[in-house]
């Protein structure tokens, strides 16, 4: 975190400052303020400013740094926080500079702003009420390419947050499809609500304090996104102990990396979580117990990798339901799918899955081989440890506890036993 910050901190020369004053036709109910361009309001009673009018033929930069100095000056008790709505859906307007002693900003502060490139924000910005309260701040604003507080240099293509936020509100950057934003550094938060990242087509890294739960649709659509960083764990998802709601990873065609939750404490999964086009292995955690409906969702798109599921404890309880085809495994592009699992669960899983219809237990390597014989073609792992440093190993037939359809519609996905070769060890698909 110290070098992040160390290489983000520069404080820049200081510009010759707008002198804002009253219009002519401010109350001290609703006053208003002109820097002889832009006109800002407040509402006396909550403090929250809003955006009136400007010039864009003038001005299209709307500096407020001097604004709350100079509503004190003029005998005005002067706003600490930018209302709804405070500049959202405005044109014309490229940069933002807020004064120093706003404190909050609220629904659509900077959504759906077809020209807005940079915003400059208080170094002590809170969001001290409720998180609701501030939904998507900077929406569907697909130009901006910098948001920084006071005292660090911005930075094309990244947005940083001080140190005094501690969450990223539910839907901050979300339906931002524009490419200008690459990163989004929060080294104090974590995400705490749906859709904080949905649909950053441009962006391509995050990082955060730390990742406790991943909401609905939190990386949803990030098409570009292809890594996570989290400062307070060794490995981005080593605290995640719960997913809520659904759709969280769907559309991250650009992801490589493969998703490792086996560090995590979550139980469950919601509909559609996974749907990612690259990703060809994934490790679940031993304290998962069910998996929902399509939670792993291969769409429109054939995928390039075959997927490897990697289960670290006994069967979780599968969705199924006769009839009803939106199984675990939904793929009509005809993955192969290949489950691991732990040789000390074999058992568990050989019965669990025996009472479904669709299970078919392998007895034996001939059968194996006579009854599905491309099953595990060009399936190879490496074996790391003290004895065995990548030593590329075959898996055998006979590590196949059987084959299912069952919560893949009609696609068959093979169930493999995979062992420890030391304490410590870990088997990687190559």
């Amino acid at each position: 975190m110290k070098r992040i910050v160390s290489l983000l901190l520069a404080f820049a020369a200081v510009p010759a400052l707008a002198t804002w004053v009253p219009t002519a036709d401010s109350t001290t109910s609703a006053p208003k303020f002109t820097d002889g361009n832009f006109v800002i309001s407040w509402n006396t009673g909550n403090r929250r400013f809003q955006y009136v009018s400007h010039d864009s033929t003038v001005s299209t930069v709307c500096d407020m740094e001097t604004f709350c100095t100079d509503c004190t000056a003029a005998g005005y008790t002067y706003p600490t926080r930018a209302a709804t709505y405070a500049f959202s859906g405005k044109a014309g307007i490229t940069r933002v500079v807020l004064p120093e002693e706003c404190e909050s900003l609220y629904f659509n502060a900077f959504a759906s702003m077809p020209d807005l490139e940079s915003v400059v924000l208080p170094s002590r910005l809170r969001w001290v009420e409720d998180v609701g309260n501030h939904r998507q701040i900077f929406s569907a604003s697909p130009k901006i390419a910098t948001v920084t507080p006071r005292g660090v240099a911005e930075t094309n293509g990244v947005a940083y947050f001080p140190v005094t936020v501690t969450k990223l509100p539910p839907n901050t950057f979300q339906n931002m499809k524009g490419t200008a934003l690459k990163h989004v550094i929060a080294p104090w938060a974590a995400p705490a609500g749906d859709a904080v990242f949905q649909n950053c087509y441009g962006l391509e890294t995050v990082t955060v304090k730390d990742l406790p739960a991943i909401y609905t649709l939190l990386f949803n659509g990030c098409s570009s996104l292809t890594n996570i960083v989290v400062l307070d764990r060794a490995t981005p998802f080593a605290g995640v102990s719960s997913f809520v709601g659904q759709q969280q990873f769907q559309g991250l065609s650009s992801w490589t990396q493969p998703l490792d939750f086996s560090a995590s404490t979550f139980t469950s999964l919601g509909v559609q979580t996974f749907d990612c086009k690259r990703v060809s292995e994934y490790r679940l955690p031993a304290t998962l117990t069910s998996l929902t409906k399509q939670a792993f969702r291969c769409d429109s798109y054939a995928l390039s990798v075959p997927r490897r599921i990697w289960f670290y404890g006994p069967p979780p309880t599968f969705y199924w339901q006769s009839g009803d085809p939106d199984y675990i495994f939904w793929a009509p592009a005809t993955p192969r799918q290949v489950v691991f699992v732990p040789e000390q669960y074999a058992v568990a899983w050989t019965n669990a899955l025996s009472n479904h219809g669709t299970w078919t237990a392998i007895a034996d390597a001939d059968r194996a081989r006579a009854d599905y014989p491309t099953k595990l073609e060009d399936v190879m792992v490496k074996i790391r440890g003290p004895k065995y440093d990548l030593v590329p190993t075959k898996v055998k037939d006979s590590d196949v506890l059987g084959l299912s359809t069952e919560g893949c519609v009609g696609r068959p996905y093979y169930v493999v036993q995979w062992r420890e070769a030391t304490p410590g060890t870990v088997l990687l698909i190559k």
